[in-house]
């Protein structure tokens, strides 16, 4: 074989192994800009995901806030209706007990005298609303609700019937000045954070926390000015927190009206 042959041989070999190599390259070139429109196309569809997605929680997030205020409204409608209601029991009560007795022909001077006595005594307590309470909590809940309102179910005093027990809320049957306060007891190695709030808006916080296999109790007190018809409860403040309590009551809410106006 001439060496010219042999050169033709060698050319061709080198020309086709350059031309495999630019086309391997080519080709990569194009399944990566492949690759690369197949992953933009799916972060663009995972995004109009998560803009959907969000507008859906933003719209139940509406709804939400939209319920609460619902239920809001509703609570207070039905503890006004229970006041109603126990004012509505307390006045005929009240009129049973005082039904005068007509067969009774003649009363002595001085028991005429007593009588008015008493009268004006009485007067004069009703010219101004008294409002005073002490509830307590008959039992134990190991595991309160976020702003939970903690029903104090157990009734010591209730002048004026402004407490609800069904619904652990005071309502204020008056425009004035109020004194309120709870004493709070932990759970055994459990803490707990329990909030006055007047409409749902905090005022105090009372904190607890047992340690040691022992139980722990926190009080507060505030005084706030009421308009007639605002809502006062104690509420857990966070989820999942031990409260003691047990017929003995070591966990109370109570509240009196110091002057109206």
């Amino acid at each position: 074989m001439n060496m010219k042959r042999i050169i033709s041989i060698f050319v061709w070999i080198v020309t086709s192994g350059t031309a495999s190599a630019i086309s391997s390259e080519q080709e990569t070139q194009l399944s990566g800009d492949a690759l690369t429109r197949q992953l933009l196309a799916r972060v663009n569809i995972i995004e109009a995901r998560d803009r959907s997605q969000q507008h859906q929680i933003d719209a139940l997030k509406l709804e939400l806030a939209n319920q609460k205020q619902e239920m809001t409204r509703m609570r207070r409608q039905i503890i006004e209706k229970d006041l109603q209601v126990s004012k509505l029991t307390q006045i005929c009560s009240q009129k049973v007990t005082n039904k005068p007795d007509y067969h009774q022909n003649s009363v002595s001077n001085s028991s005429k005298l007593s009588r008015i006595h008493q009268e004006n005594r009485i007067r004069r307590a009703g010219d101004g609303v008294h409002v005073a309470f002490t509830a307590g909590l008959s039992h134990s809940i190991l595991h309160a609700g976020e702003h939970q309102n903690i029903v104090f179910d157990h009734v010591e005093t209730n002048v004026g019937n402004a407490y609800n027990p069904h619904h652990g809320v005071f309502l204020a049957p008056v425009t004035g000045t109020y004194l309120f306060y709870t004493s709070v007891m932990a759970e055994s190695n459990r803490e707990i954070w329990c909030q006055i709030v007047v409409n749902g808006v905090k005022k105090v916080t009372a904190y607890a926390r047992g340690t040691d296999a022992r139980f722990d109790q926190g009080s507060q007190a505030v005084i706030v000015h009421l308009q007639k018809g605002d809502d006062v409860a104690v509420q857990n403040y966070l989820a999942d927190d031990g409260i003691f309590s047990n017929p003995d009551i070591w966990t109370s809410f109570s509240g009196l009206l110091l002057y109206q106006g």
